[in-house]
């Protein structure tokens, strides 16, 4: 079980690693599976048809700032266009 070193059998060692990715994976593709997906379907979907003039309003602001960040970006001086 253990080397002489007191450190762990490598094949110890790989199988408790497998288990343990194994288990984190698990609850993350349970996360992912049921509770995002109940988050983006039900209550964004809810939000925004609850507020469509502030959804609306949100994203022109998001559009406006990206495209003059866009505008300020492209119109540095000093770049060769």
């Amino acid at each position: 079980m253990f080397d002489e070193d007191g450190s762990l059998d490598p094949t110890l060692k790989f199988l408790l690693y497998a288990v343990l990715t194994l288990a984190i994976g698990k609850i993350i593709w349970e996360w992912l599976t049921e509770d995002v997906s109940r988050w983006i379907t039900d209550d964004l979907w809810s939000l925004i048809a609850a507020h469509p003039w502030w959804t609306g309003c949100v994203v022109a602001g998001g559009l406006a700032v990206l495209i003059l960040l866009g505008a300020i970006l492209s119109s540095r001086p000093g770049r060769s266009t």
